[in-house]
C-alpha cells in the first residue's frame, strides 16, 4: 500500500457486477463480506489463477470466474472415442 495517501479499492468482477473492498484483506474474506460463497468462482490476476489466501492489492483488479458443476447423474463421458 502507498503510504501517506488514501489506498485505492481493490475490484472484484464477477460476470457484469463490479464489486470494491478494501485492499490488504485476503480473496476469501472479501468474498465472504460481499456473501459470494468461495468455493462457487475462481480467482484470478492478470489471467492467472490465484489462491483465495492472496491478499488483495491496492488498486488491483480481481476477476471471478464463476464454477460451473452438475450434469445428469450416470451420464456418459462425452468425448470421442470414449465408451457410452
Amino acid at each position: 500500500m502507498r503510504r501517506g495517501a488514501n489506498p485505492m479499492p481493490a475490484t472484484l468482477k464477477l460476470r457484469d457486477k463490479v464489486y470494491e473492498v478494501p485492499p490488504g484483506m485476503t480473496v476469501r474474506d472479501a468474498l465472504l463480506r460481499l456473501g459470494i460463497e468461495p468455493e462457487s468462482v475462481l480467482p484470478t490476476r492478470g489471467g492467472q489463477l490465484i489462491t483465495d489466501d492472496e491478499h488483495l492489492q491496492d488498486g488491483e483488479v480481481i476477476r471471478l470466474v464463476a464454477v460451473i458443476s452438475g450434469g445428469a447423474q450416470g451420464a456418459s463421458d462425452p468425448r470421442p472415442g470414449r465408451p457410452r
